[in-house]
């Protein structure tokens, strides 16, 4: 367990920078094509900007955390959470290799869910999948589940 509880901070971090790598070109590209920032000036500026919006999206994360939005309980939860942290890494370094430009909280978002259904059809459950998956109140159709 604690293996495995290192190796997600390890996925965590990973994700992190890919992200950051990602996002850094687009972030000073605009500067210093327009020669209003220098190269080690607009750098700077995008990680200490990056830093802060770490920090404050943590803050904001913890006030306005949704419900529908969690790991599964049970044996899955913290390898499903590293399995979806690597698997956005990689989607990242994937895109940025490509030079396909990409959104990593998509990606994430999109790990977490593939997560999600797993824990459900291994019979843990989730309450991501049935929040996604619910029945529009219009539909009248008699597959339509609630």
């Amino acid at each position: 367990m604690v293996l495995l509880s290192i190796l997600c901070v390890g996925a965590f971090l990973s994700a992190i920078f890919v992200t950051g790598m990602h996002d850094a070109s687009n972030a000073i590209a605009v500067p210093v094509r327009t020669r209003t920032m220098g190269d080690t000036a607009a750098l700077i500026t995008a990680a200490l900007f990056n830093g802060i919006g770490v920090f404050a999206a943590y803050l904001l994360i913890t006030d306005m955390s949704v419900p529908w939005i969690a790991v599964p309980s049970g044996h899955l939860g913290l390898p499903g959470l590293t399995a979806a942290l690597i698997t956005a890494a990689l989607w990242g370094v994937a895109t940025w290799a490509l030079r396909m430009p990409a959104s990593s909280t998509h990606a994430l978002i999109g790990a977490l869910a593939g997560v999600a259904w797993y824990a459900r059809v291994d019979g843990e459950g989730s309450r991501f999948i049935p929040a996604i998956f619910r029945c529009h109140p219009c539909c009248r159709s008699s597959t339509c589940r609630p």
